[in-house]
């Protein structure tokens, strides 16, 4: 295991930078949500606030393992995998995350609780090239026109496709490694077909993907990087050939909003249901 003191402090302390964080869930697939949140308590420890409810503050209690990929906006790259250890609602991190600057809808909320997370491993930090992706991305977007419809025609909404096909949204995917731990990696190369299936090329991160196998669960996060939409999408990887290349095909059967004020899954529908408990509804939002 490295310890954090190998990482530049001003990296993981960049208040820009985008953390993604991975949990798994009951049902055994990786869910993926975007904290910006992420910090340094000492070399074995990170700590996080969280100001809303959703999937993985639930995940990280029955699964202590988690992982996380931390953007900055020069690019620079850092993963690991860490195991979810507690949360606390008072103490010196309760204060400092509350009077940390907070931006937009997120300036309503207090942050509640603090989560403590102990290293398990870390990668290598590394810069992000963006032309690799770039031409992988042709590559992508040339095999999708011939990939069939899916199972699931209707999964994929007008917005979901729009963010997915902005050029300034960043593309994450997440499975489960031999470990089982959450992995997340970056999939800039990845493309939404006509047939609203994910399609992407190995290629430039191929010593990672290969090891995933056929009919494996990956979910796939997107984010606009200059109004912050996103959209999570999970489903079973199958691999096939193209050409010369090796392309993967992801068939969206479930489909997640993150955003606020209800992160929840779109896809299936869910059934409407009446309220009847109001004090279950107050406490998803820690009121």
């Amino acid at each position: 295991m490295r310890s954090l003191s190998t990482i530049n402090t001003k990296f993981l302390a960049d208040e820009k930078k985008l953390d993604f964080y991975g949990t798994i869930g009951n049902d055994g697939r990786v869910h993926i949500t975007v904290l910006n949140s992420i910090l340094k308590l000492d070399d074995e420890t990170l700590v996080w606030g969280q100001f809303c409810q959703g999937l993985s503050k639930k995940n990280q209690v029955s699964n202590h393992k988690v992982c996380f990929l931390m953007l900055t906006p020069d690019m620079q790259v850092l993963t690991g995998n860490a195991d979810w250890s507690e949360s606390k609602t008072a103490g010196p991190e309760m204060d400092m995350y509350n009077n940390i600057p907070r931006y937009r809808y997120n300036s309503y909320y207090g942050y509640s609780p603090i989560h403590y997370l102990k290293i398990a491993h870390l990668d290598e930090q590394y810069l992000l090239d963006v032309d690799d992706y770039k031409s992988c991305l042709l590559k992508s977007e040339k095999a999708k026109t011939s990939i069939s419809q899916g199972q699931h025609p209707d999964a994929i909404s007008i917005y979901t496709r729009k963010y997915f096909e902005d050029p300034l949204s960043f593309k994450v995917l997440g499975f489960v490694d031999e470990n089982g731990y959450p992995k997340i990696i970056p999939l800039l190369q990845c493309t939404l077909s006509k047939a609203n299936r994910v399609v992407f090329v190995q290629e430039p991160n191929g010593d990672i993907l290969s090891h995933i196998k056929d009919n494996e669960q990956v979910a796939i996060y997107t984010i606009t990087l200059d109004r912050m939409y996103s959209v999570l999408v999970k489903g079973p990887l199958t691999w096939t050939k193209v050409n010369e290349d090796t392309v993967g095909i992801v068939e969206i059967d479930q489909v997640y909003n993150p955003m606020m004020p209800k992160a929840s899954y779109i896809y299936p529908k869910p059934k409407l249901e009446r309220t009847r408990v109001f004090e279950n509804v107050l406490d998803e939002y820690n009121v």
